[in-house]
């Protein structure tokens, strides 16, 4: 897991590279994908991996909506613990909302159950 999260949160910073038909392909045709219950320890590489899924058309294939519900899960315990804790960061917050908008679903459609 950690190793393709690093690989495609590199990728949300490089449009040029998922600009091009054979990376949104590849990633749009991946199925069967399996992430782990694991907690998520760098927010921003998973919403940044999320985006690049997005951006390649590859949100329900990748189940990138398992990721974004695993997340906003975290974040809802962290605040239940602790008033003022939050574990998910601005920026964090910032990838997730442009991951939404670049896939084109609705705010309210976009999670899958982790």
């Amino acid at each position: 897991r950690s190793s393709a999260l690093r690989l495609l949160a590199a990728l949300a910073h490089l449009p040029e590279a998922t600009g091009s038909s054979a990376v949104s392909s590849w990633l749009s045709g991946m199925s069967g994908m399996r992430w782990s219950m694991r907690k998520i320890t760098d927010q921003e590489r998973v919403s940044a991996a999320a985006f690049a899924l997005a951006r390649c058309e590859a949100w329900s294939a990748a189940r990138a909506g398992f990721l974004l519900a695993q997340a906003l899960k975290e974040d809802l315990e962290a605040r239940a613990e602790e008033a003022d804790e939050r574990k998910m960061t601005p920026s964090a917050g910032a990838w997730w909302l442009a991951a939404v908008a670049q896939s084109g679903l609705p705010l309210d459609g976009a999670t899958d159950k982790p």
